[in-house]
């Protein structure tokens, strides 16, 4: 299994860049195979959510986003993915109560972590 930093690499994400990456690796990799369910706020055009799929083996990975902007790459970066039966993707703005309330209701609460990359305005 790769690490955190080659997936980055791999999907072309920016953590290596933001600086953050060693950190998650340090603090996740003796556990993520325990991860059976994971949330990921701001999938844009699914780069990360590519690498959440391959890093987290054992977990569904939910991304909830509003789909505005990067949706074609989106689609053409998930062709091919051989994870899409642990991928659930959900249609929201996480600043809207009731869609909040809509993915809850649908997908229940009771993640391992949550991953907050969403935009906020």
């Amino acid at each position: 299994m790769e690490s955190l930093e080659e997936l980055t690499i791999k999907y072309d994400v920016d953590a290596l860049e933001l600086g953050y990456t060693q950190y998650y690796d340090q603090l996740l990799s003796d556990v993520k195979d325990d991860f059976t369910k994971v949330l990921e706020i701001g999938v844009e055009t699914g780069r990360s959510h590519r690498l959440w799929l391959e890093y987290f083996p054992n977990a569904t990975i939910y991304g909830y986003d509003i789909f505005k902007f990067g949706v074609e790459e989106f689609h053409r970066l998930q062709e091919g993915n051989p994870y899409l039966d642990r991928s659930v993707m959900f249609e929201g703005d996480q600043q809207n109560i009731d869609d909040l309330n809509r993915f809850l209701s649908e997908h229940g609460g009771d993640f391992d972590m949550i991953i907050d990359d969403g935009g906020h305005t």
